[in-house]
């Protein structure tokens, strides 16, 4: 697919692109360059990723009471347990 650079560089990403990636105004890209040519990569938010895992895991298991919560934090987090 052929894109045209503008003024001050400027590119546009065509819409069927933006959709297929679910790319909106505002989002950030990496841009990589190497022998091969200029790669565009969008910034993945971690913390967007790891909202969305947390809430399958919740639905998938349920969400803990405050009872279950205080119970967890007595006895520490995993891997933290004390000998």
């Amino acid at each position: 697919m052929k894109m045209k650079i503008h003024n001050k560089g400027q590119v546009v990403i065509p819409s069927e692109i933006r959709k297929k990636f679910d790319l909106d105004v505002g989002d950030q890209m990496d841009v990589v360059v190497d022998d091969n040519g200029v790669h565009l990569y969008p910034v993945i938010d971690e913390s967007v990723h790891l909202e969305g895992v947390i809430k399958e895991e919740a639905e998938k298991f349920g969400f803990p009471d405050e009872t279950e919560i205080d119970k967890a934090s007595e006895k520490g987090f995993a891997g933290n347990e004390p000998d």
